[in-house]
C-alpha cells in the first residue's frame, strides 16, 4: 500500500513523542525537510525531533517536506 505524503505526515505526528525532543535533531530536521530524503525525516521524527516545528515563514516543516517537488521528498 502506498501511502500519500498527508498520511505519512499524520503518522509521523500521531506515533511522535515530542516530549523527548532533542534541539539537535530539531536542526537536523529544519534541514532535512527542505533537502532529505523522506526515510531521513522519518528516521529524525522517531529518534525525538518535533514533527511539529515551524521554519521561519510559520510553516510546520512536514509540511514543507510533503510539498517538495523533488522524489526525494515525502511521497
Amino acid at each position: 500500500v502506498v501511502k500519500t505524503g498527508l498520511a505519512v505526515l499524520a503518522g509521523l505526528l500521531l506515533n511522535a513523542n515530542v516530549a523527548l525532543a532533542d534541539p539537535q535533531l530539531d536542526k537536523e530536521l529544519a534541514y532535512r525537510a527542505n533537502f532529505g530524503r523522506a526515510e531521513d525525516i522519518r528516521l529524525l521524527v522517531e529518534q525525538g525531533a518535533n514533527p511539529k516545528m515551524r521554519n521561519a515563514r510559520g510553516l510546520p516543516l512536514l509540511t514543507v517536506a510533503a510539498t517538495r517537488n523533488d522524489a526525494q521528498g515525502v511521497p
